[in-house]
């Protein structure tokens, strides 16, 4: 059986049909390379071939590695929060990572790239400071590391099972295929 840890709740950020028969969950930090990787190369053919014809149901887990991965997920749940797509903000993170991710100035590239996409100055500064925000986001890492053992990013599960194969379209084409016999 799934772990209750696993299954989809509210607040997830979901790709696909919620009621897809086969889920992957993906543990995530924004600031990981191999994750920003993993959305460009890989996720979509993944999302072509088996998300958009609802097969597949791809939930994203924030799992901070570092304070500007932290920061980065406060931006995408704030972004929500004021009605705004968080995937889209997740994608955009993820291929801007290089000019925010690993700068000291991380924060004021956040706010220029919250700006762009609609996310005004007193919103951004107000979500950088909403602790329980923080807190939510933290306890998202502390459950995948506690309960389903999470120790990297990209980290995957499909029907409740740690993915250990290739990352690539290959590798999970193979192992969505087989989840969904």
């Amino acid at each position: 059986a799934t772990p209750s840890a696993l299954e989809p709740r509210p607040g997830d950020i979901i790709l696909g049909d919620a009621n897809a028969k086969t889920t992957v969950v993906e543990y995530m930090s924004l600031s990981c390379t191999h994750c920003a990787h993993f959305h460009q190369a890989t996720l979509p053919d993944i999302e072509k071939e088996f998300i958009t014809p609802g097969k597949v149901k791809f939930i994203l887990r924030h799992f901070p590695l570092n304070e500007p991965a932290i920061k980065g997920a406060q931006l995408v749940e704030c972004a929500g929060q004021n009605n705004q797509d968080r995937k889209n903000f997740v994608k955009v993170l993820l291929e801007m990572q290089t000019k925010w991710a690993a700068d000291q100035n991380f924060l004021s590239n956040l706010k220029q790239i919250a700006s762009v996409g609609g996310i005004d100055s007193a919103t951004f500064d107000s979500c950088m400071n909403d602790k329980a925000l923080e807190t939510k986001i933290l306890a998202s890492r502390k459950e995948g590391e506690e309960v389903l053992k999470v120790d990297s990013t990209p980290y995957f599960f499909i029907n409740g099972v740690k993915y250990e194969g290739e990352r690539d379209v290959a590798g999970f084409r193979k192992a969505l295929t087989a989840a969904q016999k």
